[in-house]
């Protein structure tokens, strides 16, 4: 009896834990929080490495196996969510100096383009300076009402940012892109840096094949899926599975939630569509009440190792 109310206490003490990441380079003018630095990741990296069990296999924590809990470890996965192509360039060789494996969930409608959309609105919302020149601009491409540029004449970038997002989200990604690019020259607007790019399909290929990689789906054009019709949703989740089939062969079997976005209709099809794990943004230890369909994962803000440790309790 006392050896397994040790094993529960050691269980409850040492909770598995999934960390969420979008890019690894200088921080970013725009006004997502989405960005860790190369020093700041390679410390949190090595804490992992010399304090912590990193697995190999996602599903490991995803089946609330209790050998997780071995030896009183810490255990974690470690995931990146969109594709950008720093996750093969700057995040891939720290994670290799480590020895820590990694899932990449992959938005496939921009894999091969120039930018993620959300970063080149970033970009141009981020310019306090420009923001009557940005309203009326977007005023002109029908973008936002009249009756709304009064108002965000005098608003944060932040607001601006929200307002513009509203739209732009509900169109399809050419039409978007196009908007974007003509709002860019009306405002000026410089190009965006190209290390803020997605990888494109050679670069997934190699990103794929290394040992410590593990690459998942993460929707086809980054939808809202809890905010979707179902047949939209339907749709973007299967045609994301298909793409990536297209380029790595039938192999995926994790996904991510856009946004963290989901609900019953959602979690469904992503069931329907032959996925076995999937992951949303709930900002929590794996529990063992935990869906597999619905399991939480912790997004990773720009600190060092020590701050780090502080806050995932690890020993520093």
């Amino acid at each position: 009896m006392t050896k397994t109310i040790r094993r529960v206490e050691s269980a409850a003490a040492a909770p598995a834990r999934v960390l969420a990441f979008h890019r690894v380079a200088p921080p970013t003018a725009g006004r997502r929080n989405l960005t860790v630095t190369a020093d700041s990741f390679s410390e949190q990296m090595q804490v992992l490495f010399r304090t912590a069990f990193v697995d190999a296999q996602i599903d490991a924590i995803a089946s609330h196996d209790r050998r997780l809990h071995r030896r009183g470890r810490h255990h974690f996965a470690i995931t990146f969510d969109d594709g950008y192509v720093d996750n093969l360039t700057t995040a891939l060789p720290i994670l290799e100096q480590n020895d820590l494996p990694v899932t990449v969930f992959i938005s496939t409608a921009f894999i091969g383009k120039p930018y993620f959309w959300w970063d080149r609105l970033d970009e141009l919302t981020s310019n306090a300076d420009q923001r009557s020149t940005l309203v009326n601009a977007a005023c002109s491409l029908q973008l936002l009402a009249e009756q709304q540029e009064d108002e965000l004449a005098v608003a944060t970038p932040d607001q601006i940012n929200r307002a513009l997002e509203r739209r732009l989200e509900r169109l399809v990604l050419e039409e978007r892109n196009d908007l974007l690019d003509e709002l860019s020259q009306l405002t000026g607007c410089k190009p965006l840096d190209s290390s803020a790019r997605p990888l494109n399909e050679s670069e997934l290929v190699r990103l794929a094949s290394h040992p410590l990689v593990t690459i998942g789906c993460h929707g086809h054009r980054h939808l809202k899926l809890g905010q979707s019709d179902r047949a939209d949703a339907a749709k973007d989740i299967l045609h994301s599975k298909q793409a990536l089939a297209a380029v790595l062969g039938p192999r995926q079997h994790t996904f991510a939630y856009p946004h963290g976005s989901h609900d019953k209709t959602s979690v469904s099809l992503v069931k329907e569509a032959g996925f076995s794990l999937a992951f949303t943004t709930d900002s929590r230890p794996v529990s063992i009440l935990d869906s597999k369909w619905r399991l939480p994962r912790i997004a990773t803000a720009d600190i060092g190792g020590e701050e780090f440790a502080r806050r995932r309790r690890l020993p520093i």
